[in-house]
């Protein structure tokens, strides 16, 4: 037998009951203020729920010195967001007179753990949203299989150049590179419309894998390669795309603590961008002894591995990660933070179709939140265009820098992930020791990409971006100035993208599926764009609608953080009035 019940001592803390197959019953005893709501997480074991009832004598809330009794049966759900100062707990069998029973009171009204009294004394201790394993699984997954493409996306075009050159009977050009890069966000950004209702049919975790499969089949599509088989790969990732993050997204909602959300998309963005080290250090061993042309079965053999490796760990991880992670906690949280809850689950839910689905996505979209979030993700389309193709076809294409070969793009990777890491870091582990706020890690970013730019227009020909080039710029390109550049766009890009993830946690929690999906939507829609007019717009044309994008996503976005910290502090005021 085990029972366990936890009160906690601010708004919206965790009241979880863990118990085998009896019937258990539950007093509680407001010692101060009043309880309209209690937050309730049941399990029988990982995947089954139960249900934890309230009978507050005709009453929804407790007042001080109130009693309530709350039922646990099997088989049933049940959730509430509760505030609490202060409590007693006894929770005892119904076919007992006396006990099991669970006391605890604090002066400040945190529980840290309880003993059932009767029989063996087992404890049971307070644990963390995401624990250690599971949250290095997942950015472990994600950093094999982008160790893999981001790698190839920062050096498709330069190859695809070389590749039109030496072997022209593929039908290969010098731009289909971008037309590639094109068709993968194309067919991302209308598979977002979709997306949802596979996810909620698939679940997260397998909409994980499937989608990350996309990515291994386009890259077999390379030891084959035709412009037509190049194109169709290019089509088949940019649907697996789709389903890979929307599920990604879905996977940390599921995972995450309301404020440790930000924590858990700083730690695995962190992850996830260590593969530009390990993809960077891979290209340098192979580019040290030969070139991208020589070299280009087997960087694409080796990528198609790891790929398969990614893939391989994705599909151990647990097929319900918010019980997984729940059951596996620490004693790390703050008395403020509460699992992102799911929705009541007492009635059987029936599948939404295709027209209900979009109509509940043009709803969300046409929420004064989500209008002003959608130019942030535009945005961040747009940004990472530039620094996942563009910026690195420029340097392949500067001829100042051929005196570093093709070692140059490696190079710019490795930096351009430790800047990634450095972001992933700020926002997540250090961000919180420093008390970095996201209007500060916004305001870091906004800096860190228009320094970025000014150096890029100073440094790089007007024209690289459509041709080799030894046009004349206002600084002289050297390799030390480049990978100052990338590192501010790895550690800017890095800040956006969790800051991102983070206030869709937060404001779209009811519904996380739609507000990913449409994330990706506009993000995806704006990088097919990008990469479309890419082959043919000049370098200083681009960096003026990076530089528009970024003043007008800095301040869309605190408009909104304002409006959310508001909105939060007249909710607790209500509740404490």
């Amino acid at each position: 037998m085990a029972v366990q019940n936890f009160l906690g001592s601010s708004c919206g803390y965790m009241c979880d009951v863990v118990y085998d197959t009896e019937t258990y019953t539950a007093h509680i005893h407001s010692t101060y203020h009043e309880v309209s709501r209690l937050t309730t997480q049941v399990w029988l074991k990982p995947g089954i729920h139960a249900k934890l009832s309230f009978n507050m004598e005709e009453q929804n809330y407790l007042r001080q010195n109130d009693w309530g009794t709350c039922k646990v049966q099997n088989g049933e759900t049940y959730n509430h967001i509760g505030c609490l100062k202060q409590c007693y707990v006894e929770a005892y069998r119904n076919s007992d007179k006396q006990g099991p029973k669970l006391n605890n009171e604090q002066p400040d009204g945190g529980v840290q753990e309880l003993v059932v009294d009767a029989g063996p004394q087992r404890r049971f201790s307070m644990i963390p949203s995401m624990n250690s394993q599971l949250g290095m699984k997942l950015g472990a997954g994600f950093a094999f299989i982008f160790s893999a493409f981001n790698s190839q996306g920062l050096i498709e075009v330069a190859v695809l150049r070389k590749k039109a050159e030496t072997a022209p009977e593929t039908g290969i050009t010098t731009n289909s590179g971008y037309y590639s890069l094109s068709i993968i966000y194309f067919f991302f950004t209308f598979f977002n419309l979709v997306i949802p209702s596979i996810v909620k049919k698939l679940g997260a975790k397998w909409s994980q894998i499937i989608g990350a499969s996309g990515y291994l089949f386009f890259m077999l599509t390379f030891l084959y390669l035709n412009v037509y088989l190049l194109y169709f790969g290019s089509a088949v990732l940019g649907a697996g795309a789709a389903l890979l993050w929307a599920g990604n997204g879905c996977y940390l909602v599921e995972i995450s603590r309301r404020n440790k959300m930000e924590r858990n998309s700083g730690i695995m963005w962190a992850m996830l961008q260590s593969s530009l080290i390990t993809g960077g250090i891979f290209l340098i061993y192979v580019l040290r002894s030969g070139d991208l042309s020589n070299s280009f079965n087997f960087i694409y053999m080796a990528f198609s591995a790891v790929i398969a490796l990614g893939i391989a760990v994705l599909i151990f991880m647990p097929n319900n990660p918010g019980q997984y992670g729940q059951q596996n906690e620490d004693l790390d949280h703050s008395i403020e933070e509460q699992l992102i809850p799911p929705e009541p689950d007492s009635t059987p839910v029936v599948e939404p179709s295709f027209g209900e689905q979009l109509k509940s996505m043009i709803s969300l979209l046409l929420t004064p939140n989500m209008l002003c979030l959608a130019v942030l993700f535009v945005y961040s389309g747009l940004e990472m265009t530039f620094y996942t193709g563009v910026y690195t076809s420029c340097l392949s294409a500067t001829i100042p820098l051929k005196a570093f070969s093709d070692l140059v793009i490696p190079y710019n990777a490795l930096l351009i992930g430790a800047g990634q890491i450095v972001g992933g870091v700020l926002t997540g582990p250090l961000g919180r020791l420093l008390r970095l706020r996201s209007q500060h890690i916004i305001f870091l970013a906004f800096v860190g990409h228009l320094t970025a730019f000014g150096l890029a227009y100073l440094c790089l020909p007007y024209d690289s971006t459509v041709r080799t080039s030894d046009a004349t710029t206002y600084m002289a390109p050297t390799l030390n100035l480049t990978l100052i550049i990338s590192f501010l766009l790895g550690v800017s890009d890095a800040f956006w993208q969790t800051q991102i993830y983070v206030t869709i946690g937060q404001t779209f929690k009811e519904d996380p599926v739609n507000a990913f999906a449409i994330f990706k939507f506009f993000q995806s829609m704006a990088a097919c764009v990008s990469f479309f007019y890419s082959s043919f717009l000049y370098l200083p044309s681009q960096l003026l609608i990076l530089i528009v994008g970024c003043l007008a996503s800095t301040l869309f976005f605190l408009k909104v953080k304002l409006e959310i910290d508001s909105t939060s502090v007249e909710a607790v005021r209500e509740r404490e009035i």
